[in-house]
């Protein structure tokens, strides 16, 4: 789980493409591909380095209509799932 206040960004070696139903993204290093949906691009695109993880949900939960801990565990999972590919990395 990333840390309520913790500011990350993307990785300097990767390439982000939007495609029609979201965001691709890949390592060019490792040559790995992540697929975004949409949801997932809005969330990849807050990923500035200045911008903390509370103030990304909250503004999703807003946006959404959603309860902000279930929108909070789906953006850690996707968090989690970019860290362990090298796409992001601390602010």
């Amino acid at each position: 789980m990333a840390e309520t206040a913790a500011r990350l960004r993307a990785s300097p070696d990767v390439a982000a493409r939007d495609i029609p139903d979201g965001l691709m993204l890949v390592n060019l290093t490792t040559g790995a591909a992540f697929k975004l949906n949409r949801v997932g691009a809005l969330v990849w695109r807050r990923l500035d380095g200045a911008t903390d993880v509370a103030a990304i949900v909250a503004d999703l939960a807003k946006q959404y209509g959603v309860a902000v801990e279930d929108l909070r565990r789906d953006v850690d999972a996707l968090l989690g799932d970019l860290e362990k590919q090298g796409l992001i990395a601390a602010g």
